[in-house]
């Protein structure tokens, strides 16, 4: 297995709770370069989610992340835990405001029905 699908600790990242198979609307942004990437969820959890796109960003570089969901924006700050070339990047969620915490966890239950 190559290093670019190891999270940067060489240890499996522990998502919180279940995944939930997802494809929403997604928007990666690099503060410190100033780098947008767009692309769609493939699955998201209580602890983070992953992203389909053709972009790329190093193993452990924190972002801001934005997932719409019928015109409901949830944002957090996220970490890059593991990339998965030609498919996309995982991320785990480092701070979440409260009430964005509240718009996580009525959106997991939602999509879990």
């Amino acid at each position: 297995m190559s290093h670019a699908s190891q999270p940067a600790n060489g240890q499996r990242f522990p998502f919180e709770g279940s995944r939930y198979t997802v494809s929403l609307p997604a928007e990666v942004i690099d503060p410190l370069r100033g780098k947008r990437i767009a692309g769609r969820t493939k699955n998201i959890s209580r602890g983070g989610c992953f992203i389909l796109t053709d972009g790329t960003l190093d193993i452990g570089t924190v972002v801001q992340l934005r997932i719409e969901r019928e015109g409901i924006t949830f944002r957090a700050l996220a970490v890059v835990v593991r990339l998965m070339p030609g498919d996309g990047l995982a991320f785990a969620f480092l701070e979440i405001e409260p009430a964005q915490v509240a718009r996580l966890n009525t959106w997991l239950m939602e999509i879990a029905d």
